[in-house]
């Protein structure tokens, strides 16, 4: 049975090699024959023949068609740089309005060596919640996300709870 797998995964190998050269040497035959600036429009007669298609079909196309048409759009350089600086200033906006910054602004971003007493905690987390624009308890607002909270002012637990 492993024989058969492995000669399967060959063959597959095989065929998909033999695909990629048989497209390569095209493409690479048609560059040379066309040109890169005709085979770029080739490509741009391509895109809007597929956009056509899809307006065809009133305004509904395949999600392959989308696909296709957003990758070779996505693969220009101009796009791949205008992306990247859009998603850069993402970033830096969602960083300034979660994280906030400031000389006054304590960070904890590993543990402590030693337990820290339970009102030293309690302290750290009030400071916490006047050091976001200076509104204390904008957490019971709903205004803030995280992984863990707490979900009522006291601290105790639920009845029943082991």
């Amino acid at each position: 049975m492993i024989g058969n797998a492995s000669k399967l995964d060959l063959a597959k190998s095989a065929l998909f090699y033999y695909l990629l050269a048989v497209y390569a040497r095209k493409s690479y035959w048609h560059l040379r024959a066309r040109g890169i600036t005709a085979s770029i429009k080739d490509v741009y007669v391509l895109v809007s023949q597929v956009c056509q298609a899809c307006i065809l079909h009133g305004g509904e196309c395949d999600a392959e068609h989308v696909q296709f048409v957003v990758r070779l759009i996505l693969r220009l350089p101009s796009m791949r740089k205008k992306v990247a600086s859009e998603m850069g200033k993402a970033r830096l906006d969602i960083e300034n309005k979660l994280v906030p910054k400031g000389a006054g602004v304590t960070r904890h971003l590993a543990l402590p060596e030693e337990g820290m007493p339970i009102e030293w905690i309690l302290a750290e987390m009030e400071k916490m919640d006047t050091e976001l624009h200076g509104r204390a308890a904008i957490w019971n607002e709903g205004k803030l996300s995280g992984a863990v909270y707490r979900a009522s002012p006291s601290l105790s637990l639920p009845p029943g709870y082991p």
